[in-house]
C-alpha cells in the first residue's frame, strides 16, 4: 500500500511529535507499506532527527516554516500539497499534527483518498486559539479516524469528532542500558528533565524547587535539556538562586538516551501533557519519574509509588514546595529510586516501538476495510 505521510517541520525540530512521526514512517516501512514524506521545510533542510534511509522526502520550500505562515504562503502551501498528492497517489494520508492535517484536508477537497489525522496535543492548547480549534474539529470531521494519545483524551474533545477518534500511544524507545540510579562513586548524582522551555512545562518550578533541596543534597546536578523561548528568563533565575554551578541548560541532543542511562532520576513539572514522551522514555531507562498529579498525560503514566511519584499540592503550599518535598524522598533513597524505576521499566515496555506499529497496521487495515 502507497503511504503518504505529512507533518509541517522536520528541519531543527527536536520534539517528541517529529520522532514519532519518523518512528512510525519507518516502522510502516518495514513492515511492507510504501511510505513517503512531505512538509514544509525549505528544499535544502535536514532533518535534526535521522531519517529513514532511504526514506523519500518532499519539501514544498515556500516561506519558512519556522515561522507562523500568512496567508498568501498558506494558500500556496495548500496548493502545493494537492500537487504532490496527486503525484503520489497514495491509498491513504497520515497527517500529523493540526498544523499539517488541517491544511492536507483543505488540499484534498474533492478527493476521495482515505485520511487518518494524528493529533498529539491536548484541547487544553486552544484555550486561546478557537479558530484553530474550529478549524480543527470541522476538518476533522473529514477524516475517517483521527488518533489522540488516549483514551482520557478522546473524553476531552466535542462528541461530533469521538466515533472517529481512536487512542494510540506514542512509541516508546527502550534505554539499551538501564541508568544506575543509585549513582557512580565520586561523580555527581543527575536529576534530568527534557522539555521544550516553555510555561507548559514549567522548568521556573522545577529548578526553585532543585534550589531549596541543594543544601541537604549538595551531590546532585539538575540538567534540563530542551530549547525555547523562556531561556533567558531561566538563565537569569539560575544566576539569581546562585545555582549556575549545579543547574544546567544544555540545550537541544541528538541522544537522549544517552542523558537518561546517564541520570539518577527524572522530573517534569509540567502543567499538562498530551502524553508525557519524555516521563516514558526516562521510565524506559529505569529512572524514577517524579510529575505532578494533576497533569493530564503524566498522571496516565505514573503509577503512584509503583512506578513513579505523583505530587498532591498540600494546602498552603507553593507548586515548587511540593516538588521539592517529593523529590527529597527520591533524592535521599537509592533504594526507592532502584524500586520505583525497576517497576516503570516493566510498565512501559507495552509501548515498544513494535506494539505500536501493531496498533497502526490494525487501523490502517480496519480504515482500508471501512
Amino acid at each position: 500500500m502507497k503511504i503518504l505521510m505529512a507533518i509541517k517541520r522536520l528541519e531543527d525540530m527536536a520534539g517528541g511529535a517529529e520522532r514519532v512521526f519518523l518512528q512510525v514512517a519507518e516502522g510502516l516501512r518495514n513492515n511492507g507499506h510504501e511510505v513517503s514524506l512531505v512538509t514544509f521545510d525549505r528544499m535544502s533542510a535536514s532533518s535534526f532527527y535521522k531519517m529513514p534511509e532511504g526514506m523519500k522526502w518532499t519539501q514544498s520550500g515556500i516561506g519558512n516554516s519556522a515561522r507562523q505562515a500568512g496567508y498568501l504562503e498558506t494558500v500556496k502551501r495548500i496548493f502545493k500539497l494537492r500537487r504532490v498528492i496527486k503525484d503520489h497517489a497514495p491509498d491513504l494520508v497520515i497527517p500529523f499534527q493540526h498544523s499539517m492535517f488541517v491544511p492536507v484536508v483543505l488540499a484534498m477537497s474533492g478527493l476521495h483518498t482515505p485520511i487518518i489525522a494524528s493529533e498529539h496535543i491536548v484541547p487544553d492548547h486552544y484555550r486561546t486559539r478557537p479558530l484553530e480549534y474550529l478549524l480543527l474539529v470541522l476538518t476533522g470531521l473529514r477524516c475517517k479516524k483521527i488518533t489522540v494519545l488516549s483514551e482520557a483524551i478522546i473524553k476531552m474533545y466535542p462528541p461530533i469528532l469521538h466515533s472517529r477518534m481512536v487512542a494510540m500511544p506514542n512509541p516508546v524507545e527502550t534505554a539499551p542500558h538501564p541508568a544506575v540510579v543509585e549513582g557512580v562513586p565520586y561523580r555527581p548524582k543527575i536529576l534530568l528533565s527534557v522539555g521544550r522551555l516553555d510555561p507548559q512545562k514549567d522548568q521556573k518550578t522545577l529548578i526553585e524547587a532543585f534550589a531549596k533541596l541543594h543544601p541537604k543534597f549538595p551531590d546532585w546536578r539538575l540538567k534540563i535539556f530542551g530549547e525555547g523561548a523562556l531561556r533567558k528568563d531561566l538563565e537569569q533565575q539560575i544566576s539569581s538562586l546562585g545555582m549556575n554551578d549545579y543547574i544546567s541548560l544544555p540545550g537541544l541532543t541528538d541522544n537522549i538516551m544517552r542523558e537518561y542511562e546517564g541520570a539518577q532520576a527524572f522530573a517534569l513539572a509540567s502543567t499538562y501533557e498530551s502524553f508525557g514522551l519524555a516521563t516514558a522514555e526516562a521510565m524506559s531507562a529505569g529512572l524514577p519519574v517524579v510529575g505532578f498529579a494533576d497533569c493530564a498525560g503524566t498522571n496516565e503514566l505514573i503509577r503512584n509509588r509503583e512506578s513513579g511519584l505523583l505530587i498532591d499540592i498540600h494546602d498552603g503550599e507553593t507548586r515548587a514546595q511540593a516538588l521539592a518535598r517529593t523529590l527529597s524522598l527520591l533524592l535521599a533513597s537509592p533504594e526507592l529510586r532502584r524500586e520505583l524505576g525497576n517497576r516503570g521499566r516493566d510498565q512501559i515496555s507495552t509501548l515498544s516501538i513494535d506494539n505500536v506499529i501493531k496498533r497502526w497496521k490494525d487501523l490502517i487495515r480496519a480504515v482500508m476495510r471501512s
